[in-house]
């Protein structure tokens, strides 16, 4: 395909994405109802006028019905785009196991999430997420910035367009734990009382003095999504591939 600049991959990859669309047979008007952007928005992308992520794309292709597995050569074409634009906050670490996460989170009409030691990524702020990711060695601070910025783009399916069902199990130690200090946790907390006030979202903590019963062990989601054959397990139970930073 040869050398390509940023303006030409976005408008390549706008034009795979209203490939899939039309093969849909689905109106630009209904992907933007059912994404919450505007109307502009999804015009802009198609025809490769902003800067997608490639948290946007793997929405659209999920409002589209199409299946990340056959669309993998779109993805790689919105990560190429990311990194000819020269992005510092271009998200390189995001491989097949959270692209398939963000996928999932996407397609999903309920997720219940566990979690044991932090709060889920799902909850975070962006101070307490920098601060978790931060803590993995051999990120550098480039890496984490991206991190976040990705975990961030992941949070808008808590307020989409698409009614969906979240349950969140938050272990009393994780809210007992200090990350960052006191500033970010009270930034933290906060944060997790107005989410929890949504009416689609229902944040349970597990209590330290149910002893060994309070413990499931390690971080576990379950998704499920419209049809049941889709249902997704993220936990110790299946081998991680993913950086840590894709937990919660």
């Amino acid at each position: 395909m040869g050398v390509r600049n940023p303006t030409a991959c976005y408008r390549e990859l706008g034009a795979e994405l209203v490939r899939i669309r039309k093969a849909a047979r689905i109106p630009g008007e209904v992907v933007a109802r059912r994404t919450g952007w505007s109307r502009t928005k999804v015009a802009r992308i198609e025809h490769g006028l902003m800067d997608s992520t490639v948290t946007d794309v793997v929405h659209y292709i999920v409002v589209c019905g199409a299946r990340l597995p056959d669309e993998a050569a779109v993805m790689e074409l919105a990560s190429l785009a990311e990194r000819k634009q020269g992005y510092w906050l271009s998200d390189k670490l995001i491989n097949n196991s959270l692209r398939s996460l963000i996928y999932h989170e996407a397609a999903a009409n309920c997720s219940i999430d566990y979690e044991p030691l932090v709060v889920p990524g799902l909850l975070q702020t962006p101070k307490y997420s920098g601060e978790t990711i931060a803590s993995d060695s051999g990120i550098t601070p480039e890496g984490v910035d991206a991190a976040v910025r990705t975990r961030m783009e992941r949070q808008r399916i808590l307020r989409g367009a698409v009614p969906r069902r979240f349950t969140f199990f938050v272990h009393e130690q994780a809210l007992r734990l200090q990350v960052g200090g006191p500033a970010v946790m009270v930034e933290q907390l906060l944060h997790l009382v107005l989410v929890a006030a949504l009416e689609h979202v229902e944040v349970r903590v597990v209590p330290s003095s149910a002893g060994a019963r309070s413990v499931f062990g390690g971080a576990i989601q379950i998704v499920g999504a419209r049809r049941a054959q889709s249902a997704g397990l993220r936990g110790p139970a299946q081998p991680r591939t993913a950086p840590r930073r894709d937990r919660g």
